[in-house]
This record gives C-alpha cells, sequence and structure tokens, in this order.
C-alpha cells in the first residue's frame, strides 16, 4: 500500500470516527434537554412559534420520569393531546400565554395546567395551551396579540417567570432552521447558550416591563379580561409595579403561584410534575370564580 493510499484511509477513518462521534453527542445531547426542533419554526415577530400540526418527542424525561414525553401541536399553534386532535373554539374561550411551565414542558397534555384548568371549571370553558418553550415575557406578549386577532378570547391567562428578563433563548431560532444538521448541533449550543444567559439582562426594550404595559393597551382596546399567574416577578416587573398596573385596571387580575413543596416538580428539571401543575390550575379558577368581571367572562354562551 502507497503512503497515499495510507494517508487517504486515515483522513476517512477520521472522518467516520467524527461522524460517529456528532452522532452519540447528539443522542445523549437528547437525553439531557427536550426535542423542539421538530416542533418549532421561524416566526418574523417573535423569533420562532410552535408549527401547527407537529409532533415532537422529550427524550429527557427518561432519566427522572423513566418515561418518553410526547408533544402535539394542533391547528392554532396550541398543544394538544394526540396527533389527531383539534381544539375546537367553543365559548367561552380562555388562552393561555407564557412559557415552558405553561406549555407543561416534561408531562403529558392532560398534565399541563391548562387541561388541568378546564377541568378545575367543570368543562365550562374551551381552554388553549399557548404556551411556548423558551419564550421571554415579550416573546409571550407577541404570541398574545396574535391570538386576540385571530382566536377573540374571552379570556386571556398569561403566566409569568422570574427569568422573563433574560436574553431571548436563540435555541428556539436554531431548531426553526430547515437543515436538519444545525438543529442537532443546535442542541448542544443550547446547552452552553442557557448557561451563559442564565441571569443575562435582555434587551430593555423588550422586557417585562415594556411587555406587560403594551399586552395592557390591547386586551383594553378588545375589552378582554387579563389573569396574570406570577411564577416569579422579573427584575424590570418588580412585585409593587406589577401591582399597580393592575390597580386602576378593573379587568386585570395578579395571582401569586408561591413557592411550592419539592413533591410539585419533576425529578428531571425544574418544572412542575401533574401535582405542581394541579396547584396552579386550582389558583386560576380560585381566582377566576373570585372575580365577578373574570368569572362573567364563563357566562360566554357556547
Amino acid at each position: 500500500m502507497t503512503a497515499h493510499a495510507r494517508g487517504f484511509r486515515k483522513i476517512l477513518l477520521a472522518g467516520v470516527c467524527l461522524v460517529a462521534l456528532v452522532v452519540a453527542s447528539d443522542r445523549a445531547v437528547l437525553l439531557l434537554i427536550p426535542d423542539y426542533h421538530t416542533i418549532t419554526e421561524a416566526d418574523e415577530n417573535s423569533g420562532y412559534r410552535l408549527r401547527p400540526r407537529s409532533t415532537g418527542r422529550d427524550f429527557s424525561t427518561l432519566k427522572g420520569e423513566h418515561r418518553i414525553t410526547s408533544y402535539f401541536i394542533g391547528d392554532w399553534g396550541e398543544r394538544v393531546a394526540s396527533p389527531a386532535a383539534t381544539s375546537a373554539l367553543g365559548r367561552p374561550l380562555i388562552a393561555c400565554h407564557g412559557d415552558s411551565y405553561t406549555f407543561g414542558q416534561g408531562v403529558p397534555w392532560e398534565d399541563a395546567y391548562p387541561a388541568q384548568l378546564a377541568r378545575e371549571l367543570g368543562g365550562r370553558a374551551t381552554v388553549l395551551n399557548l404556551g411556548v418553550p423558551g419564550y421571554t415575557a415579550w416573546q409571550s406578549g407577541r404570541a398574545l396579540a396574535r391570538s386576540l386577532e385571530r382566536l377573540n378570547p374571552d379570556l386571556v391567562v398569561w403566566q409569568l417567570c422570574g427569568n422573563d428578563d433574560d436574553r431571548e433563548n436563540p435555541a428556539g431560532k436554531i431548531d426553526a432552521l430547515p437543515w436538519t444538521l444545525l438543529p442537532r448541533l443546535g442542541f448542544s449550543a443550547r446547552l452552553l447558550t442557557d448557561i451563559a444567559r442564565s441571569g443575562v439582562a435582555g434587551d430593555p426594550a423588550r422586557n417585562t416591563s415594556r411587555a406587560v404595559p403594551e399586552a395592557l393597551g390591547l386586551l383594553e382596546r378588545t375589552r378582554t379580561p387579563l389573569l396574570v399567574l406570577v411564577q416569579g416577578y422579573p427584575p424590570s416587573l418588580p412585585k409593587g409595579q406589577l401591582h399597580r398596573l393592575s390597580e386602576p385596571n378593573a379587568r386585570f387580575a395578579v395571582v401569586e403561584i408561591g413557592d411550592l413543596p419539592e413533591a410539585a416538580y419533576l425529578r428531571s428539571t425544574l418544572h412542575f410534575n401533574a401535582d405542581g401543575n394541579r396547584a396552579v390550575a386550582v389558583a386560576a379558577a380560585q381566582a377566576i370564580r373570585g372575580q365577578p368581571w373574570l368569572a362573567a367572562a364563563l357566562e360566554t354562551e357556547n
């Protein structure tokens, strides 16, 4: 064998080993973080969004929950129970917006808080789960504006978290790219960027203190009630400021979820399990029943 041939074989072997390493790394990363690239697409208003009629599988729950979690997206970009499911837009209609806590990362559809809220309300309302994993408050506000225009809900429930001022997650944009290899490599990038951006402030023009008043303006114009579920107060919108916003607004209520016990969380992530999400659903249902103007939203005829 000539030196040229031996050199070629070494290069070929190195290439094969590199491909095997990339594939193995891809599989390993999927055990650490959810696979969202199959359910996201690029969006000019919010960076990315959930792709209608798509399906994704979350292998990251294998390590803690000992199961694979499936995600199904319906016609309106909402999470649904199965690939064939569609959300009939019956009245009254409640649109639930937020990030992965609203979406129900790591739990089946029926265990996410919007599905449990529908049950807590005795099936008297259609509740859409419009949460998008990785969204900031600014992105959720853009999605909220879109749902007001397209769906005309009778009530909006918006879940805010303490990290809503963080820099927008680039992983969703990576996931939304059409070329498969880039989203796969993007999983590793997600791990690094999530660690690097933890607590890093995003664009001040897109923080929660601007997103919430903008959304309130839209809701006022459409006379749509708003219930905000606070998972944690973002730095730009501390408790006092958020409550001051609600005081002059007769159709805006705030409910603090508070700290839940360790048993309310998944073993594999920092997200809620079925019990944790039920606590959120119960708090939301109690607020709806306790506010006359919120309860009135449920009186809309089907």
